[in-house]
């Protein structure tokens, strides 16, 4: 006997088919696939209890808050920064809330861009004077992806 998840995804394909696939509204959207890029300050000591890492990242200590984010991060020029892509792949309360948090930071000289609503060269301007050489499909991962490098 299949399992109600396999029953309701199959009821769910069946309608979507029967009343025609809409794309995403503008709310779904900000949730499903939600990515800030932002310049914040480094924080931490440096230890393994206390690790370097960027601003809005829990310490290894903090384990809920660890997985309420997904982030990867370089660190600017003079050490003092880091640019980091925080999203989220359960896009829970708690983590929605620390992504309006991150993007809505400016304090310290942070910068933040949602990378739905940013314009790509905007943000690659913002983000070079912290870091020269910085690229955003190489952060991303996606140089490769459009054969560059290769």
């Amino acid at each position: 006997m299949p399992s109600p998840h396999l029953r309701l995804w199959t009821y769910g394909a069946f309608l979507s088919l029967l009343l025609g696939f809409s794309p995403p509204t503008h709310a779904q959207s900000r949730i499903l696939g939600r990515k800030v890029i932002a310049v914040v300050p480094l924080v931490g000591k440096g230890t393994p209890d206390d690790p370097r890492r960027p601003k809005f990242v829990a310490s290894p200590a903090d384990k809920v808050q660890r997985e309420v984010l997904d982030y990867q991060f370089v660190v600017s020029d003079d050490g003092k920064w880091a640019i980091a892509v925080f999203s989220t792949s359960r896009p829970t309360a708690a983590a929605l809330r620390l992504l309006d948090e991150i993007e809505s930071s400016r304090e310290d000289g942070a910068v933040s861009f949602d990378t739905g609503k940013s314009n790509k060269t905007d943000l690659e301007t913002e983000i070079r004077k912290k870091k020269a050489d910085f690229d955003l499909d190489e952060f991303l991962g996606l140089s490769k992806a459009r054969g560059k490098n290769q």
